[in-house]
C-alpha cells in the first residue's frame, strides 16, 4: 500500500479488532506509525524510508517470491475491503483508498494474471463509483475483460460483471449504444452462469436493462 493515510479500519478488517489494536499500540510504541483523525476515520502513516525497509525484511523472512500466494492473500483482502467500501457508498473513503490500491497494483510483480485483472476490475469499480475518472475505469474494465475472456474458456460471472461495469460506463459516457451492446453480452453470460435467474447479479443486470 501507499505509506500514508492508511485506513486504521483496513487492520481490524483483516483480523478482530483487538488484534489489530495490539498490532497497532506497538507500531506507535516503537514509532513506526503516527495517527490522523480525519472525517472519514482513523488513518496512519509510516515514513517511507522505514516502509521500503519493513517490506525487505518480510521479503526476505519470508521469502515473499517464492510463496507469491502470501501476497494473493493481501490482494483478496484489499479487493473485499474495497467492496465494502463500496456497498456503504462512502465516496470520500473510496477516494482515499484509490492510491493504496493503485500502489500495491504497480507494486507486486508475482501474481498470475486473473488476480491482476481482479485488482484491475475492483481498482476501475472505485474510479467509477466516485465518478473521479470514468475514462481510468473504462481503461482498467477493458484490460480485465481481455485478460478474463483469454483466461476463462467457458462463461464466467467475472466476465458477466465486466461487461456489465463496462455498459454502466458507457452509459455514464453518454455512450446509449456500446451501453447496450455490453449489457446485452452480459446478460447472455448472465443467463448461462445462473440458468435459475435469482442470483443477486442478474438482479443487478435487469435494473440496468
Amino acid at each position: 500500500l501507499d505509506s500514508q493515510d492508511i485506513p486504521r479500519d483496513l487492520l481490524s478488517y483483516h483480523k478482530d479488532p483487538l488484534t489489530a489494536d495490539k498490532l497497532f499500540y506497538h507500531l506507535k510504541k516503537s514509532s513506526l506509525v503516527s495517527e490522523k483523525l480525519s472525517s472519514s476515520g482513523r488513518t496512519f502513516s509510516l515514513h517511507r524510508n522505514t516502509q521500503a525497509l519493513i517490506l525487505i525484511y518480510l521479503t526476505r523472512m519470508l521469502e515473499l517470491e517464492k510463496n507469491p500466494s502470501l501476497i494473493e492473500q493481501v490482494i483478496i483482502v484489499v479487493e473485499n475491503y474495497s467492496e465494502r467500501l463500496r456497498e456503504n457508498g462512502n465516496t470520500l473513503e473510496m477516494k482515499r483508498f484509490i492510491p493504496h490500491m493503485t500502489h500495491l497494483r504497480d507494486s507486486v510483480k508475482t501474481i498470475n494474471k486473473t488476480l491482476m485483472a481482479s485488482l484491475n476490475d475492483r481498482l476501475g469499480l472505485l474510479y467509477f463509483s466516485t465518478r473521479l475518472d470514468y475514462l481510468k475505469a473504462k481503461e482498467l474494465l477493458e484490460e480485465s475483460l481481455k485478460i478474463y475472456q483469454e483466461h476463462y474458456k467457458t462463461p464466467h460471472p467475472k466476465t458477466a460483471k465486466a461487461f456489465l461495469t463496462l455498459g454502466m460506463i458507457h452509459h455514464a459516457l453518454g455512450r446509449y449504444e456500446d451501453e447496450k451492446r455490453f449489457i446485452e453480452q452480459s446478460f447472455e453470460l448472465y443467463k448461462e452462469c445462473y440458468p435459475d435467474e435469482n442470483s443477486i447479479e442478474m438482479v443487478e443486470l435487469f435494473i440496468h436493462l
